[in-house]
């Protein structure tokens, strides 16, 4: 190479990694800040100081005082707006749009998706949950046509393989897998020396259930599986924490069993939320509904909890029931019961995956390397550099 082109192809390339550092991002995401927070506000609140880019949020999706159909109705209008004002008076690099393949998510963030591209802006669409129907319409069924733009977009991000393979076939665009994300911050002061969970004979195993309160997320699964063990004369703990459209069903529930190491303990959040992590032994993940990689699942490996779960979504790329906890299969509430027993009894195996998990988590989940991860995504995006795939390996 001539002196004079080697020198242009150092400007050349040192122009583009400096693009690289300084890109901006508009980032659509649930409040940051609201009470009433969700997967994708949780996901960007754990990642916000780590990212190593320029971003803003534009926040759209329920708000505190949705409630009757005109406020809903404003409010939509309104976030559009303001999504519209933002691109025109910024200059941003990239846009990223973060809906659910559900109905209300295609609804709503498709025309958020529009008007990015209609204003000639780059788009990621990093699609959060997943619901098997809608991927029959937005990628196989005569439906799909109305949906041709998306398959434009610039690059997609999924939260699980299979999620991946079923778009490859109709979408030219890059599709990364990612994962949702465990806050290191919930684990201040703690490390291997005394995350393991080794219950005296004296101690009852705490069992979480820590979710939306509704069927389809198992938390009357965790209430009939928590009664087998105390015909079975086991005994444990079960907390039930969040809220939901059953919480009166589930309330009902616990008191006909009438026990009080059965309990409803509330919404919680901040510290609350860390130290019942922090203080449980295993968590209960029952779910039925289409999941992408839930949050509470990684946050009870990051804090040591041995977890007893669906392989469902995203989930089903890393979990080893023998190793992690257990899986469930086809009657949940005897394979809770059957798991439990066996941790009860084997406190040393119970020990063991409680440091496996929290290793684990260590190694993959944590808002610092799913931020790198992600910023090499976006570079890949916007600048076709490399981005090493990104598989999880199961543990053996």
């Amino acid at each position: 190479m001539l002196p004079t082109q080697l020198l242009s192809y150092w400007e050349n390339s040192a122009d583009e990694f400096c693009s690289m550092k300084n890109k901006k991002l508009l980032i659509l995401t649930t409040s940051l800040s609201a009470k009433k927070t969700g997967g994708v506000s949780n996901y960007y609140g754990a990642l916000d100081s780590k990212f190593p880019f320029q971003h803003d949020y534009c926040v759209v999706g329920d708000r505190e005082d949705d409630g009757i159909l005109s406020n809903v109705f404003i409010r939509l209008i309104t976030d559009y707006l303001l999504f519209i004002k933002s691109l025109i008076t910024n200059s941003y690099d990239l846009v990223v749009i973060n809906p659910s393949l559900t109905l209300n998510g295609l609804i709503r963030d498709y025309l958020f998706f529009l008007i990015a591209k209609a204003l000639g802006n780059k788009t990621v669409i990093f699609f959060r949950g997943w619901e098997r129907k809608y991927e029959e319409i937005v990628f196989r069924t005569k439906w799909r046509y109305l949906f041709l733009p998306v398959r434009k977009c610039d690059g997609f991000i999924v939260l699980a393989k299979s999620f991946r393979e079923a778009m490859l076939p109709s979408v030219k665009s890059p599709v990364f897998i990612e994962t949702t994300v465990l806050d290191e911050e919930i684990l201040k002061g703690y490390d291997e020396t005394n995350i393991q969970r080794a219950p005296s004979p004296s101690k009852k195993l705490r069992l979480l259930y820590l979710a939306r309160i509704e069927k389809y997320k198992g938390v009357f699964t965790a209430i009939e599986a928590f009664k087998k063990l105390k015909e079975q004369s086991i005994e444990v703990e079960l907390l039930i924490a969040g809220n939901g459209a059953e919480l009166d069903k589930v309330k009902a529930s616990i008191k006909g069993v009438n026990d009080p190491n059965l309990r409803y303990i509330g919404l919680v959040d901040g510290e609350e939320k860390r130290q019942l992590l922090l203080n449980s032994d295993i968590l209960l993940f029952p779910s039925t509904h289409s999941e992408g990689m839930p949050n509470t699942v990684l946050e009870a490996m990051g804090c040591g909890l041995a977890v007893i779960t669906t392989k469902m979504g995203g989930v089903d790329d890393f979990f080893c029931g023998d190793t992690m906890g257990g899986e469930l299969v086809d009657d949940f509430p005897t394979e809770i019961a059957q798991t439990v027993t066996r941790l009860i009894n084997n406190p040393a195996e119970l020990s063991k995956i409680s440091l496996s998990n929290y290793t684990f988590a260590k190694q993959y989940f944590y808002s610092s390397k799913v931020a790198t991860r992600l910023d090499e995504i976006f570079n890949a995006v916007l600048y076709k550099t490399d981005c090493k795939e990104f598989w999880i390996d199961k543990p053996l």
